[in-house]
């Protein structure tokens, strides 16, 4: 009987004659949880991927064994017949139906000729969540997927795994959108399943998480395995530097800036829901100056994105209070109505709401700003292909191609895509919105290079971020929110974790 749960041996896998993953071999004792790192592009989803079924056998080269027997998968219903199942980065969860349609999509119970026991389904439901503690995050069988959280959503995905009675669970960053409360709920399930003798494969840019959680630790760079050692013979700095080839000093390059005139200031800023009036945040009274970086913390659901949206106006609700930007009342009414003003944002989802999937990355830079590419009124495409090609190197985009659809990019790289179309917008207010979640360290370095220039050019910087020590390291000044008001403010110097995390609960 082998020792492992999981081996794959010499694995090559190619798009379009580049390889992605370089003769992998990898292997994942039986109990443990293993985590891998690597910065994004570097073949951790697509290992996953083949293991899930999800890249069918004969898609790739070498050999895949499961508790010591070969494998070969062509779907995922495969692999889970297995004891594999896995969660993905990007939920695949049906937003019109409740958490029991979802976990027991296309395996209702039945009472017999095709007929759903519905009381089972949500009897079965109840017990899985209860099980796994995630009543206690609010969540029950009968809620509409599209009226939960993110953080409430991953969670759920993570019990529809686990319906399945897997035996090897699969996360591919499963906690990029959840809230430090709901990371521990998932963290201590992940452990509360090694005591069970599940074994677990951790994909994570969360390096504080991997160390917490993992036994072993194997880091993947441009599809070649580089290293795999026991969690109590790595460091963080090691890792990190493995990870990029090479050594990353400081993590948050924060830099003095030159601060102007106020650029945006809020007074008695409120905004309720337009139908049920239940507030959303209240009584707000906050200013961000020129080359000034504001960082906002809190817990998720406490206002913060919704600040932000209803300074981008793209908040459906009852505002009331006063926005003056550049000393004069404004009321942005709408996302256009900001663009036009020189505000820009980058949105939490920014698959959904900030780029075309299907579209080429020259087409997502300019899209914002099409005016900056025409001549004498028309689109000059010449034009525009110089213009994203410099953003393209400006901001390293990697991409075989400006032509390259933006789906097919890895996460710090589409997030880049992001940045060049508002920085060809020239903002004088940027609003970022978790700008790093799901992008690995390197990729992080850039962003924070180019948010420090967009400082220096006088831009005024907004942002929100779920991460404190990305927050506490890259911040000016730092805001916390709760409930959706006001609970704390910090320079640089005064904030610390204990007291941000004081405010984000009182």
């Amino acid at each position: 009987m082998s020792e492992y749960m999981l081996e794959m041996n010499h694995i090559v896998k190619e798009y379009s004659g580049v390889q992605v993953l370089k003769d992998i071999s990898f292997q994942v004792k039986k109990g443990e949880i293993h985590a891998i790192c690597g910065e994004n592009g570097a073949g951790k989803s697509t290992m996953l991927k083949i293991l899930s079924g999800v890249i069918a056998a004969g898609q790739y080269s070498g050999e895949l064994l499961v508790d010591g027997e070969k494998a070969s998968f062509h779907n995922t219903a495969q692999s889970e017949e297995r004891g594999i199942a896995i969660v993905h980065q990007e939920l695949a969860l049906a937003g019109d139906l409740d958490v029991c349609e979802n976990i027991y999509m296309g395996r209702m119970p039945e009472k017999g000729f095709g007929v759903i026991d519905w009381q089972k389904a949500y009897r079965d439901t109840d017990n899985l969540l209860t099980n796994l503690t995630l009543k206690e995050q609010g969540i029950v069988g009968h809620d509409k997927i599209n009226r939960l959280s993110i953080g409430q959503q991953s969670l759920v995905e993570v019990a529809k795994a686990l319906s399945k009675n897997a035996r090897l669970l699969l996360l591919d960053e499963p906690t990029s959108a959840l809230t430090e409360r709901e990371t521990r709920v998932l963290l201590d399930l992940v452990k509360r399943l090694r005591k069970e003798g599940v074994t677990c494969v951790y994909i994570s840019h969360k390096l504080e998480e991997v160390m917490e959680i993992s036994d072993t630790i194997s880091i993947l760079r441009d599809g070649e395995m580089i290293t795999t050692k026991p969690r109590a013979e790595i460091t963080e700095d090691e890792i990190i530097t493995h990870m990029a080839g090479r050594k990353i000093t400081n993590r948050y390059p924060r830099k003095p800036h030159k601060l102007g005139d106020r650029v945006l200031e809020v007074k008695d800023y409120s905004a309720y829901h337009r139908y049920t009036g239940k507030r959303i945040f209240e009584h707000l009274n906050l200013h961000v100056r020129a080359g000034e970086l504001l960082g906002i913390s809190g817990l998720m659901g406490s206002g913060r994105t919704e600040f932000l949206e209803s300074i981008f106006g793209c908040l459906n609700a009852r505002i009331e209070g006063t926005i003056l930007y550049k000393g004069e009342e404004i009321q942005t009414k709408s996302p256009r109505d900001a663009i036009r003003r020189g505000i820009a944002m980058i949105t939490e989802d920014r698959k959904r709401y900030g780029l075309m999937l299907e579209k080429s990355v020259l087409q997502n830079t300019t899209i914002a700003c099409l005016d900056k590419v025409c001549s004498h009124g028309l689109l000059d495409f010449n034009k525009e292909v110089i213009t994203t090609k410099h953003y393209a190197e400006e901001l390293k985009i990697k991409t075989p191609s400006i032509e390259k659809k933006v789906a097919a990019l890895s996460g710090g790289n589409q997030q880049k895509v992001v940045i060049a179309k508002w920085m060809l917008m020239g903002p004088s207010l940027v609003l970022l919105d978790e700008p790093t979640r799901g992008v690995d360290v390197g990729a992080k370095t850039e962003i924070y290079r180019i948010i420090n220039e967009l400082l220096d050019a006088g831009t005024a910087v907004i942002m929100v971020s779920s991460d404190m020590p990305e927050v506490m390291g890259m911040g000016d000044r730092i805001l916390v929110f709760h409930e959706g008001r006001l609970t704390g403010e910090f320079t640089h110097e005064e904030a610390s974790q204990t007291a941000i995390m004081e405010c984000s609960v009182k």
